[in-house]
């Protein structure tokens, strides 16, 4: 039986807009995601993708339900708690790339790998995994000096160079035109098949998520059957 990576019951997540206003970004949601799945979560806007990401990668808490990641219940985490378990299990890909400019992509994995602790082993874990992602001849550039495409890789290579429990990809191919998008969905399905790496990506393109091993559709903050 797969090991199981995030699961949640009974999920609920509001935002209050003012006095009287009450938005239901996830009502009820009840999920399993196993190790080694390659998972999309779609719907139209405002359907609580995102919410349920946040959730997910310890960005955010529910207002109600449970949520685990890697056994751990994280639910009713103080926000300093929810910190230390995204520096150690979660890996992040943004639609807008989130590469600091002033540096290299290596330097740029490299803080990844420093902030976790491992500054010894920083500049040889940086350079080897940019090296999997296609990005050897790329080391000393800026993210100016890089293609859209070559940008998502560099933060990519940041998202797993600490090798975290699950990747979570927010619209990771939204900057890019459909072929560089076709190429990097690939990238991370390789990366899923040859490591066992978890995904999770939130999309709204429907090639992407037809790569996908599984799709999860919400609507309304519920997941469709």
């Amino acid at each position: 039986m797969s090991e199981v990576i995030v699961e949640t019951k009974d999920l609920h997540k509001y935002y209050e807009l003012g006095k009287e206003n009450m938005v239901k970004a996830l009502q009820g949601v009840s999920l399993q995601i196993k190790k080694g799945e390659f998972i999309a979560i779609i719907g139209p806007s405002g359907s609580g993708k995102s919410t349920l990401m946040h959730i997910f990668g310890a960005l955010d808490s529910p207002t109600e339900g449970q949520v685990w990641l890697d056994g751990e219940e994280i639910s009713k985490k103080k926000i300093s708690g929810l910190y230390k378990i995204r520096g150690r299990k979660v890996g992040f890909i943004f639609q807008g790339f989130n590469l600091i400019p002033t540096m290299t992509a290596l330097e740029n994995v490299m803080l990844a790998v420093e902030y976790s602790g491992r500054k010894a082993n920083a500049k040889r874990e940086a350079a080897e995994i940019l090296t999997e992602v296609g990005l050897e001849k790329r080391l000393g550039h800026k993210p100016s000096e890089l293609s859209g495409g070559e940008q998502q890789r560099v933060a990519i290579a940041r998202a797993l160079v600490n090798k975290p429990t699950i990747v979570l990809a927010d619209e990771p191919t939204g900057e890019l035109d459909t072929q560089t998008s076709l190429e990097i969905i690939r990238l991370l399905k390789d990366l899923n098949e040859k490591e066992g790496q978890t995904f999770v990506i939130v999309t709204h393109n429907p090639e992407v998520a037809n790569v996908c091993s599984r799709i999860i559709h919400l609507r309304d903050g519920k997941i469709e059957n």
